[in-house]
């Protein structure tokens, strides 16, 4: 793809709109982190099952899911820019209609809502992104990108811990980051993508048009939302105090946050597709030596930073060959697919690994995470070196 696509092809003009871009994500990611644990603690102050719990905080994911197929043609009817304001616009009504409508069928609907606004959003930013980025800097970008928004979701829950989950004002900060994703939007004016055209062969098509890609964005969601939800719990079962557990998980994520721009920049200078076996060998090692630096805490915590920053790479490094492989017109209907199946694997992923734990306690968890990674580099090694993949 490439950069003569948008519809202003300065440097400069490509350079501010890509500055607001990413900068609008942060508020998107900042809400999505303040949203899903208050949801999570209000159903749970009510007295709501843990499975009800766990449903209502699905429907965002549900809605990405059910609607990717939607969001190329909204884009294509709407443009770019429309459609991240509209996208954001609509969370942010149904963020303020949770307190001001209480009861759980309305909040399973607000949910599904919320998650197709941010949704939109999110495929549009990402689409947008990739187009405005150089084929020789597209990976430091999105590696910007990627960093950003996960301070954006990491901040989210320390916000709420000033907040509160009570009354009207975590959901007033919640909309008043969306507010703050909209402001930088009219400076990336000057250089706009070019409205996308449906798939030629539908999201399926492009599936098996680039399954290496795809499968990144799969085991990137099983990777990021298993180690969330079950992380910690491995730590405990493993005889840890819970507050260790917890920093097996913090460490993680600071991984994950610190080595996305490493991880993008390097993509820009040496072989994306190395880059992305590497992640992958990294992820099937990082899970099956972990028990081996249980007794050497500082083994271990440098393990857990280096593969929590390698298994959200699998997003990094496979956002950005989408814009290498994919032209313009077919970026949106490719990112949709991707973000789908990213959506997938964090649904599917954190069943796997309670059935895994359940099964082999507690080295289950390692067991499917390294299994998620092979999924991906057996398929990257015969494309790469048998080449019996396109």
């Amino acid at each position: 793809m490439h950069t003569a696509n948008i519809k202003e092809s300065s440097r400069a003009a490509r350079t501010r709109s890509l500055v607001a871009i990413i900068a609008s994500t942060v508020g998107v990611g900042l809400t999505y982190g303040i949203n899903v644990p208050l949801v999570a603690l209000i159903l749970e102050s009510r007295g709501e099952t843990s499975f009800t719990v766990g449903m209502v905080t699905a429907m965002g994911t549900l809605a990405v899911m059910v609607c990717g197929p939607i969001y190329p043609r909204l884009i294509a009817r709407l443009g770019p820019m429309r459609s991240c304001v509209c996208g954001i616009l609509i969370a942010m009504v149904a963020l303020l209609l949770l307190p001001a409508l209480p009861s759980l069928p309305a909040w399973y609907v607000l949910k599904f809502i919320i998650g197709f606004g941010m949704g939109w959003s999110w495929i549009t930013s990402e689409t947008w992104i990739n187009a405005v980025s150089s084929e020789e800097s597209r990976g430091t970008a999105v590696g910007l990108y990627t960093t950003l928004l996960t301070v954006g979701f990491v901040s989210g829950p320390l916000i709420l811990r000033f907040t509160g989950a009570e009354g009207w004002l975590p959901f007033l900060v919640g909309a008043a980051a969306l507010v703050a994703a909209l402001a930088p939007l009219p400076f990336a004016r000057g250089a706009q993508p070019q409205r996308p055209e449906a798939p030629p062969a539908g999201l399926v098509g492009l599936m098996r048009n680039a399954p290496v890609l795809m499968l990144a964005g799969l085991v990137a969601g099983i990777g990021d939302t298993t180690a969330f939800a079950m992380l910690p719990l491995y730590g405990m079962r493993s005889g840890f105090e819970e507050s260790t557990a917890v920093t097996m998980l913090a460490v993680f994520i600071a991984g994950n946050l610190f080595l996305q721009l490493p991880i993008g920049w390097l993509a820009d200078r040496i072989d994306r597709k190395g880059m992305l076996i590497l992640c992958a060998v990294v992820g099937m090692a990082g899970p099956a030596v972990l028990h081996l630096t249980v007794p050497h805490p500082y083994a271990m915590w440098a393990l857990l930073f280096f593969w929590g920053g390698t298994m959200f790479g699998f997003y990094t490094i496979g956002l950005t060959m989408l814009g290498e492989q994919f032209d313009a017109k077919h970026l949106a209907g490719a990112n949709s697919a991707f973000v789908m199946l990213y959506c997938a694997g964090g649904v599917a992923g954190p069943i796997a690994a309670g059935v895994g734990m359940d099964l082999w306690d507690p080295h289950g968890l390692m067991l499917a995470m390294g299994i998620a990674s092979a999924l991906l580099l057996v398929p990257m090694v015969l494309q790469r070196y048998v080449g019996r993949l396109r």
